[in-house]
């Protein structure tokens, strides 16, 4: 008998790392959510999480094993991932409330009587994007659903992608690199909380004044520098200061990659929008609003919005008011109503001109991006018939891949809790249209493209760590729309299944990233599998309710939470079922605006089929969101080129890129935390 003493093995799925994770992933999922809806895109959670799993589980703790901090990010990711599917989607039902709220004639009144234009009327009050919580019980059915498909659709694709084909995933082996440094883990974990700690009293002195009243500080949301230069309004230079960091953050892990957003930010904000002020390329509306914010203080002009104002609202038509509003903003009046008139106009061009055009190029892009996916389509068909085969002939392999009995359960499960899912949104319309067989069908149509979408995104990341979620969502859409017709209900239905879509589709990229960093540091795949499935649900109910939180404070849509991603999804909808009940004045504004969606789908489609690398996705993204989001977001681009220069490329990875990301977590994460002090405090009593 040998006398030496049996290894303890190494620990790998245990209560500290898994609590680890969820904390983490809880905290990035607020924190995500915000940097989401502002900046259009997350940024992968593993990394993050590996960084603070070396302080904590080996720093702290002292007893912390590579499989077991793999575990933790595993986890943390599992939960984070979500809140890209449900920022990509879910707001869109906040985005048509609101869009309503612009057509009401109480809200046209009472922003009449506040002299604003309705566009500043809705974008300050909160409450007018409200939506019955029942759609948020059914989008809360749609994500769990779309969770734990997303796993389980795609672990029998992990063979064959992971150990045959050997795709890269580059957030995956980056992942593993983190994992396996032992020197710098401690390091990039100090850097890590360096940022989170510096960001978090960034925004909490930023944002302190918007709640606590009297203090000797302004809050500021951005810092203009057209008007320091006395530029006109519409010529937008401006940086974020509240949710500036985000930016800076975002940018400075992105890259060099990253510089390309600002060439369609140029092409938005110093070409489009000033070509259409200064063309005089505006509707008769447009001088309504013009007249109604900066002729507050004018008799001339509020006399003329008293006789006329109602008709032009009507009918769409505003000659009378045309005349006044091009004398104010000519200067006629004085120096304070010129400035408030070009930024109203300045304000109308970028909403319906600009934003529209940007919205379509997203569009047009993500379509050219699923064309682009047709060979990869072939490939992942052939991927799942070898893997079948050789799972079938090596009896080996079972150990490694969860129980079958168990993912068919789940399948099951998940299918089950989509078709509720999708009877509470129909419920919550309060129409009978639609009947369970429908909802059925909806939910089969749904469930085979999530499997097929799984492996589609899945190989799209494994190759270019780009995951296309949203682009999958709209092919739900049209999928379900064609399946069910345009109806109010068959909206809400087509929106429960692309929820459930883009949720799946994060969840299984993540998960082969994941598996991905296990095989490179020898962890067992089924033990990944078994916790991703296990906290998958966590994430997508976590962002629906900072969602929630989020919506009580800020009108989504406007800066700073402008929602892209669920711009373009909204827009598409609007394309396949425009509303029938707009009035004339909608109507008009519809199809002014269905057109720029068109021109810029067909040039997003156009840059992406003919130039490659998401151009008509990237470009458009630059072209809707607002200056001062994507000007510092280059300013964080710039500054890694900089440093890359001055240190190196290993000085950005070791310190650089944790400061950034802390920077991403911890403003996210103050911002959220602010606002639900601000809703406690007015629910207090106070004001």
């Amino acid at each position: 008998m040998s006398s030496e003493t049996p290894e303890a093995p190494y620990r790998e799925i245990t209560f500290a790392g898994v609590a680890l994770g969820v904390v983490v992933g809880v905290v990035m999922t607020v924190s995500f959510t915000y940097a989401g809806l502002k900046l259009g895109f997350t940024v992968p959670a593993s990394m993050v999480s590996a960084m603070l799993g070396w302080g904590v589980l080996r720093g702290l703790l002292k007893k912390g094993s590579i499989v077991e901090n793999n575990i933790n990010q595993t986890v943390a990711a599992a939960i984070n991932v979500s809140s890209a599917g449900v920022i990509f989607t879910v707001p869109v039902l906040y985005l048509f409330q609101a869009e309503r709220a612009r057509g009401a004639a109480s809200v046209a009144a009472s922003a009449q009587r506040a002299g604003q234009s309705i566009e500043q009327y809705v974008a300050s009050h909160p409450e007018l994007q409200s939506i019955d919580p029942k759609f948020l019980w059914a989008m809360a059915g749609a994500s769990v659903a779309g969770a734990l498909l997303g796993v389980l659709f795609i672990i029998p694709s992990r063979k064959q992608m992971i150990e045959l084909e050997r795709l890269v995933f580059p957030t995956g082996v980056a992942t593993a690199t983190i994992l396996k440094a032992s020197a710098s883990g401690a390091r990039r974990a100090r850097m890590l909380m360096w940022g989170i700690v510096s960001s978090v009293l960034f925004a909490t002195f930023v944002g302190l004044p918007g709640v606590v009243k009297g203090l000797p500080w302004p809050a500021i949301e951005d810092f203009s520098i057209s008007e320091r230069l006395h530029l006109p309004a519409w010529f937008a230079i401006t940086i974020a200061v509240s949710g500036g960091l985000t930016s800076i953050g975002g940018g400075y892990i992105t890259g060099r990659a990253g510089l390309v957003l600002m060439v369609g930010a140029v092409i938005g904000h110093w070409i489009v929008t000033p070509a259409v002020v200064t063309q005089g390329w505006l509707p008769d509306r447009a001088w309504l609003d013009v007249v109604a914010r900066a002729g507050s203080d004018v008799d001339a002009a509020r006399t003329v919005l008293s006789a006329h104002g109602e008709h032009c609202r009507a009918a769409n038509t505003c000659a009378e008011l045309v005349a006044v509003g091009q004398q104010l903003a000519s200067g006629a009046h004085g120096h304070a109503p010129r400035e408030t008139a070009n930024t109203v106009l300045g304000a109308w061009a970028y909403r319906n001109v600009t934003r529209p055009l940007g919205v379509g190029m997203l569009l047009g892009g993500s379509i050219a991006s699923v064309i682009l996916t047709a060979p990869v389509l072939l490939a992942a068909i052939k991927s799942v018939r070898r893997a079948r085969a050789q799972s079938g002939s090596k009896k080996g392999d079972g150990p490694e891949e969860l129980d079958p009995k168990l993912m068919y359960t789940g399948v099951a499960t998940g299918f089950v809790i989509l078709v509720f899912a999708a009877w509470m949104g129909v419920r919550a319309v309060g129409t009978d249209s639609i009947g369970v067989g429908s909802i059925l069908l909806a939910s089969a149509i749904a469930t085979a493209w999530m499997w097929l979408a799984n492996i589609i995104v899945s190989i799209t990341t494994g190759k270019t760590d780009n995951s296309p979620l949203s682009g999958m969502a709209l092919i739900t859409i049209l999928l379900i729309l064609t399946a069910l017709g345009r109806s109010e209900a068959g909206v809400m239905v087509a929106m429960v299944m692309a929820v459930a879509v883009c949720v799946a589709t994060g969840q299984g990229s993540d998960m082969m990233q994941d598996l991905k960093t296990g095989h490179l540091v020898g962890a067992l795949p089924r033990r990944q599998q078994l916790t991703q499935l296990v906290v998958a649900w966590v994430g997508p109910l976590v962002s629906l309710v900072t969602l929630f939180i989020l919506a009580k404070k800020f009108v989504l849509g406007n800066d700073p939470l402008t929602a892209p991603q669920a711009q373009a999804i909204k827009a598409a909808i609007e394309l396949l079922a425009p509303a029938p009940d707009a009035s004339v004045a909608q109507q008009a504004l519809a199809e002014a605006t269905r057109l720029r969606y068109a021109v810029g789908a067909a040039v997003g489609l156009t840059l992406t089929l003919g130039v490659g690398g998401g151009l008509g996705v990237v470009l458009g993204l630059s072209m809707y969101l607002p200056m001062s989001v994507t000007l510092t977001y280059f300013i964080g681009c710039v500054i890694t080129v900089l440093t890359e220069k001055r240190f190196g490329k290993e000085w950005v990875e070791e310190r650089g890129v944790p400061l950034a990301a802390g920077w991403l977590v911890g403003e996210g994460l103050a911002q959220v935390v602010l606002v639900g002090v601000d809703l406690a405090r007015v629910a207090a009593g106070g004001r």
